[in-house]
């Protein structure tokens, strides 16, 4: 994702994470946005004191996929390693199906509220 598409899923109420799920994009407002780590909230600015260049890689910066509160797995939660090898979970999102993390549905599945999860964000 881009700066732009950043601000733009942020502005519509989307969760914005930067590496892994543990780093979220926040903020007061669109050109106040931080980096944060969940799990002992160090901070750093969304962008470079320029306001322009990301503090990662545009491919690092993902909304998960969420479908009834389901968080489902996306591709870039498997190393190649794990693509090549015979990780059977890694070669299903591969081929397109749909898992969740939490409670680990699937296809049909997916169609009811997730258990494990409080939310349902979308």
């Amino acid at each position: 994702m881009n700066l732009a598409q950043i601000k733009a899923a942020i502005a519509e109420g989307k969760t914005v994470h930067w590496s892994n799920e543990l780093y979220v994009v926040e903020g007061k407002d669109l050109n106040n946005l931080s980096i944060v780590c969940t799990s002992n909230n160090h901070t750093i600015g969304l962008t470079w004191l320029d306001g322009e260049t990301l503090n990662g890689k545009e491919e690092d910066f993902f909304i998960p996929k969420n479908i009834n509160g389901h968080n489902l797995y996306l591709l870039r939660d498997f190393t190649k390693e794990e693509f090549q090898g015979e990780n059977n979970l890694a070669l299903m999102v591969l081929e397109g199906l749909d898992i969740c993390k939490r409670c680990g549905e699937y296809e049909s599945g997916l169609d009811n509220p997730c258990l494990k999860n409080n939310t349902t964000e979308g």
